[in-house]
């Protein structure tokens, strides 16, 4: 507190208290038969301001240790805010005591039942997830079976559709998961080359549908990263990358390792992206023209790439030009500079 917003604070007390010695000290000088001389006036209304000085720098000393005690616990974002403070001199302050006391019990109990809540919709979700995976294998056995009666094209397009419900189920999995993130995840090494490699896989039938080429350069590294979370990033990019090449298209997938950091590249030379959207492409549910162009868009994935390789300590960066294609990189510190994270 810095003594202006105190003398603020207190303005009124103060003209009050002037007003007083004034009016004390000048009644006697100005009434004839008190016979003060001008000397012991002057010494009464020095004395009265002296006093109220005195008075002032004691109230504005307390007042500030109080003053800065509050903006040290709000500061440091103290959660038992009311035991942090000094201990109140006067009513008014128990007052506020009180109130901070009610306020914070308030805030505890509606934050329980949000946690609550959150925990029995993650539940909820997990379960979904789960039963849902039975109806949808169910699903592709029978595809499986009766592809013989099924034209190439009609089966491509089934397949196509299928692992885009597949695609949504695991979004909302890896969605509900995200407020827990810290006790799910686990850094350890992990072989780039194996995780594009399971990727490109699940999305194999779309490769040979839409009768894009795909290349893999130098993924003979290991990174610190959890492979479940990374698992998931990489699939929402090289499916991105799938959904606005054109056929005939090509992706390149590839990585370089400098002093501090293994980069994963994954380059296509599809529709790219306009200027003015990328900016705004990690946003959730933000889709951009490339969205409007692309009927299964939802505006999550890159959301959800960006939240997770955030939470890893990663880098994920998009650049493109309409027209041009797009390159999706993936930073990994190396682990020297990874360690922090393996003590959160």
């Amino acid at each position: 507190m810095k003594l202006r917003h105190y003398l603020a604070d207190r303005q009124s007390l103060i003209f009050f208290v002037l007003f007083l010695i004034v009016t004390l000290v000048g009644i006697p000088a100005l009434d004839q038969t008190a016979q003060l001389s001008g000397t012991t006036i002057l010494y009464m209304l020095t004395l009265g301001l002296a006093l109220l000085v005195l008075y002032v720098t004691y109230d504005c000393y307390r007042s500030k240790q109080a003053a800065d005690a509050v903006a040290q616990a709000v500061d440091e974002q103290v959660v038992d805010l009311a035991s942090s403070l000094p201990k109140p001199r006067t009513q008014e302050q128990v007052l506020y005591h009180r109130l901070l006391d009610h306020l914070q019990e308030t805030a505890e109990a509606r934050v329980a039942a949000f946690d609550v809540r959150q925990r029995e919709h993650a539940d909820f979700i997990n379960a979904w997830v789960h039963e849902i995976k039975t109806p949808i294998a169910a699903l592709k056995l029978t595809l499986e079976a009766h592809e013989a009666d099924l034209t190439p094209e009609l089966s491509a397009s089934l397949d196509e559709e299928v692992q885009r419900i597949e695609e949504y189920v695991q979004k909302v999995l890896y969605f509900s998961r995200l407020t827990d993130f810290a006790s799910d995840y686990l850094i350890t090494h992990v072989k780039l080359e194996t995780v594009v490699k399971e990727s490109v896989k699940k999305h194999m039938n779309l490769f040979i549908h839409k009768r894009i080429a795909i290349k893999l350069d130098q993924l003979d590294v290991e990174v610190a990263t959890d492979r479940k979370w990374i698992g998931f990033v990489i699939d929402q990019l090289i499916g991105n990358a799938l959904k606005y090449t054109q056929s005939g298209g090509m992706i390149l997938i590839s990585s370089a390792r400098t002093a501090h950091e293994t980069v994963l590249q994954i380059e296509d030379n599809g529709v790219g992206i306009a200027p003015e959207d990328l900016p705004r492409l990690f946003e959730r549910s933000f889709t951009g023209q490339g969205g409007r162009w692309h009927h299964g868009a939802t505006g999550f994935g890159l959301y959800l790439s960006k939240q997770m390789t955030e939470r890893l300590r990663h880098g994920l960066d998009l650049h493109s030009e309409l027209g041009h294609g797009t390159r999706a990189i993936v930073r990994f510190p190396n682990w020297a500079d990874h360690v922090h994270v393996t003590r959160m």
